[in-house]
């Protein structure tokens, strides 16, 4: 896990990333904290990019992705902050090179056992849930089970809205490249339990729309996008799930609400991603999880309300059935009103001051801030029992249309003073920016650019 924020307003956008990855092993976890997750996506332009979630897209290191872009992309500037997330997109799906058949194979079997995960968990309730009504079930009675969960998983897959920009016959062409594949996942998965044709045939469908439909899991990788296009004068952020590639087609979404544009409606924006809870914590006055236990708190309170109310009429029968009932449909104004009026107060107190300030904020506050906000993340996981998922030294940037991407804390991996080469070849010899910065800064200023 990781967190990461973005703190901008009409002047530059400051970007924060901690450095802790965790690992996951059979016999428990293991947590690194020197992992880089805060990149410049352009050496000439005055864009930045984070990821997050999973390290690597179809086994393919997110660096080792970034970098190529980066490197394809060259001195190109693009009139807009979108056509750099639109571009670095189109470079994942037209590399034919970097994402192997035996990785998209490996990315497609990995892809389809996670979807099938929740099958195989219904169908297991469902079995324990007949074993503890009416004892031990036959074969049949498990088949029936089977094949009721499959398919209601297959209506599920069937009816999902398509990704957009997907081709027309990818779900095709995966179930013929990788049927058998396909029918080992699903024995992988269920194993002893049996599975009818028809039902089988189900899940080869669901397997073959996994990367067709708009239906995602949990595990994919969070990437974020933000600075200035060259026609662009306020600073964005644009974020994306995205879970792998097969057949030349990467699996991508959207997150609109982790996507932001300053101007004059929105002055200011706050976004965390990953591990957000410190965050909005901060930002609006009441922790994620607090707020929901007070939803189930009231639901609770209300139940309680209404077994009161019929323990003292003494309502049994219809009559207890027509109380409840009535109970039920008033109960919903006090609710939302209740909800209403925290929100309410919520914003008007937290929300909005803070929002407030920030807008006004100069860069060197942004950068700082963005560092605090992760960092307050990172010192709740190291005081609590939580495992610490954030951590390790925190790379800041702020990005600005007159500056571009500036450093404020980097960590390296080795010592620079052993390392001249690196920035020797940071700039390519005879490039605009390492002329422009070797003339402006007389030798050493290429360095220090960097």
């Amino acid at each position: 896990m990781t967190a990461e924020v973005a703190v901008m307003n009409s002047q530059a956008v400051a970007l924060a990333a901690d450095s802790a990855m965790t690992i996951n092993y059979p016999d428990g976890q293991k947590i690194y904290n020197s992992v880089n997750k805060l990149f410049m996506l352009s050496k000439y332009a005055p864009v930045g990019i984070m990821v997050y979630g999973v390290g690597n897209l179809t086994g393919v290191p997110w660096e080792t992705i970034i970098k190529c872009f980066r490197g394809e992309l060259g001195e190109e500037r693009l009139p807009h902050l979108r056509d750099y997330a639109d571009s670095l997109i189109a470079y994942i799906n037209g590399h034919k090179f970097m994402f192997t058949e035996a990785l998209q194979e490996q990315q497609l079997f990995g892809s389809v056992v996670r979807q099938f995960r929740p099958i195989l968990d219904d169908v297991d309730g469902k079995i324990r849930e007949k074993i503890a009504q009416a004892g031990p079930i036959g074969d049949s009675q498990v088949r029936a089970i089977v094949a009721a969960s499959i398919r209601k998983a297959h209506a599920l897959w069937t009816s999902a809205d398509r990704l957009p920009g997907s081709p027309a016959n990818h779900a095709r062409r995966i179930r013929q490249q990788w049927r058998r594949r396909i029918e080992t996942a699903i024995d992988y998965t269920f194993q002893n339990l049996p599975v009818d044709p028809t039902p089988r045939n189900r899940l080869i469908d669901i397997a073959s729309l996994v990367f067709t439909a708009s239906l995602f899991p949990d595990n994919v990788s969070g990437v974020v996008v933000a600075g200035f296009g060259e026609e662009d004068y306020l600073p964005s952020v644009v974020s994306f799930d995205m879970e792998g590639v097969l057949l030349g087609f990467v699996k991508v979404r959207q997150n609109a609400e982790k996507s932001a544009i300053i101007g004059s409606r929105n002055p200011a924006a706050i976004i965390p991603f990953a591990q957000g809870d410190m965050v909005s914590l901060f930002l609006e006055g009441i922790d994620p999880a607090f707020r929901q236990e007070v939803e189930h708190a009231l639901e609770d309170f209300a139940a309680g309300l209404a077994d009161a109310l019929v323990i003292g009429t003494g309502a049994t029968g219809r009559r207890e059935s027509t109380l409840r009932r009535q109970f039920d449909q008033v109960r919903a104004t006090p609710a939302k009103q209740f909800f209403e009026r925290l929100d309410s107060y919520s914003v008007q107190s937290h929300v909005r001051p803070v929002v407030s300030a920030v807008a006004n904020l100069p860069k060197e506050e942004l950068a700082g801030m963005a560092e605090s906000l992760v960092s307050l993340t990172s010192f709740k996981r190291r005081v609590t029992h939580d495992p610490e998922t954030v951590g390790g030294p925190i790379d800041v940037a702020v990005i600005s249309k007159g500056d571009g991407f500036i450093w404020i804390n980097r960590k390296h991996y080795f010592d620079a003073a052993l390392n001249h080469q690196f920035f020797a070849n940071y700039y390519p010899a005879g490039s605009s920016q390492a002329t422009t910065t070797t003339r402006s800064s007389g030798g050493g200023g290429a360095r220090a650019r960097k």
